[in-house]
């Protein structure tokens, strides 16, 4: 199972969701609107800042423990939506907890695995006679599974559809894995994106007026936050024209400025 290298300590593994549909998918887990969208280091997990790149936005993360009905309710959930691409961290080894091939299987081919030719072939090339009897299974991949280069233990993550990903657990592993997928699959968005943060010491509440004026062409986000009887927000603009996403944000300023009230340029709750 998951190591508990890139994160949460114990069983658990990272699933991450997105959508070809700019966050209007017909079944997202959830779609993540709030400013930890942009505030990737806070998953730990700091290469995945490459996907910002993509041409699809991010619609959820899950860390889940492996519990295989789990694994295969989530991916199920998520194969609903024909314009999904995952993104599956752990559960691939040879140990007894490394449940992800055969949930995958459940899932996206009827349960239906063979043994992947290529894959045994690059097992025992590296690991020789010593990939047998456990090494051996991890070649035992969902039918029609297409293969991800591992440069540090040769053992492959794989992928189906062109669009559901496995890969390790392990960062040093996982991360070329992703960008492998990426250069190979999908195209990099062309367009820059253009950030700007701020907490706001007022509640939510009093930012609504300002909020119901935001263009429609820029992603807003509001996170209330509680602290004792102290509320705040952090609001967030974000979008591919800079001066639009400039005026935007300065309508939270200037009320800020007009009425006194106290804010930071910040994410003042952003992990370092």
């Amino acid at each position: 199972g998951y190591d508990g290298s890139i994160t949460i300590p114990g069983t658990k593994k990272h699933i991450i969701y997105y959508d070809y549909n700019s966050g209007n998918s017909g079944n997202p887990i959830t779609e993540i609107k709030d400013v930890t969208d942009y505030t990737i280091s806070d998953t730990k997990i700091g290469f995945i800042c490459a996907l910002e790149n993509t041409t699809f936005p991010r619609a959820d993360i899950q860390s889940i423990k492996d519990d295989p009905k789990l694994i295969i309710d989530i991916f199920n959930l998520i194969k609903k939506d024909n314009k999904s691409v995952m993104f599956c961290f752990g559960g691939i080894g040879a140990t007894p907890d490394d449940y992800t091939r055969e949930c995958a299987a459940t899932a996206f081919t009827n349960s239906k695995m063979e043994e992947n030719k290529q894959a045994k072939k690059m097992i025992i090339d590296r690991f020789g006679s010593e990939a047998y009897p456990n090494r051996i299974k991890m070649a035992n991949l969902p039918i029609n599974a297409k293969l991800l280069h591992n440069p540090i233990t040769n053992v492959p993550g794989f992928y189906l559809e062109d669009r559901f990903f496995f890969v390790p657990g392990f960062p040093e592993m996982a991360k070329p894995m992703v960008l492998e997928a990426l250069d190979k699959l999908y195209p990099k968005n062309p367009n820059k994106k253009y950030f700007k943060v701020a907490t706001i010491y007022a509640s939510e509440n009093e930012l609504i007026p300002i909020m119901k004026t935001i263009s429609s062409e820029v992603d807003f986000s509001s996170l209330p936050i509680i602290e004792g009887n102290n509320r705040f927000a952090v609001i967030s603009i974000v979008g591919n024209n800079e001066d639009l996403v400039e005026s935007e944000f300065s309508k939270f300023i200037n009320f800020c400025k007009k009425n006194n009230i106290s804010f930071e340029l910040k994410d003042i709750k952003a992990k370092k």
